[in-house]
């Protein structure tokens, strides 16, 4: 994919994570346990800041610039059926129109580091956060700052056991991280 050249794993190519076996955790696993939530949160505690310090390269410029000059992106009548119902106010700040230049699968926000400003993201955005029992928005990196406050201990014990943050092979696409454990049920998660 375009972020591999910024250091993002490949996840769907021929050699990326997924034909080695790595699937990514579903939101129907997430919301089901307690422990698929550690499982996601530890595992991320290892991966997350390497995923997060990627730039983007000159594939995710040239799509900004081919923007930026018009020469790619769609404009169409905005409809209160593409947005949430639950956020009604979306829709009623609309200007009529719509216009997306960029649809993604990544959830890296790279498009958007490199300036892009019309990007639809499929699978979100991997550096926001919505709470699942309030619906607040938060920034992921004061999240993973608190995360990794609270679970010191634990993330020093994993690096050293696996040394999964030095090794590329162990980093996945969506800025999880191979990790040589099977109980996560020490993690602590913090609450909204």
């Amino acid at each position: 994919g375009i972020s591999t050249e910024s250091g993002v794993p490949d996840y769907r190519g021929s050699s990326g994570s997924y034909h080695r076996g790595h699937k990514s955790m579903v939101h129907d696993q997430f919301m089901s346990r307690e422990s698929q939530r550690q499982r996601y949160w530890g595992r991320a505690m290892v991966g997350w800041r390497d995923f997060a310090a990627a730039s983007p390269n000159a594939g995710h410029f040239a799509l900004t610039e081919l923007e930026r000059m018009g020469r790619i992106g769609v404009s169409f009548v905005d409809k209160e059926e593409y947005y949430d119902p639950n956020n009604a106010m979306d829709f009623a700040t609309s200007s009529g129109y719509r216009e997306e230049a960029i649809i993604t699968q990544n959830v890296d926000g790279l498009h958007q580091k490199s300036g892009s400003q019309r990007v639809t993201n499929l699978h979100g955005r991997n550096d926001r956060l919505r709470c699942m029992s309030c619906g607040s928005f938060q920034c992921r990196h004061s999240f993973q700052d608190h995360l990794d406050v609270l679970n010191k201990e634990w993330v020093d014990n994993i690096l050293t056991d696996n040394n999964a943050a030095k090794n590329e092979e162990n980093l996945r696409a969506d800025g999880d991280a191979y990790v040589a454990k099977e109980d996560y049920s020490d993690v602590i998660i913090p609450g909204c």
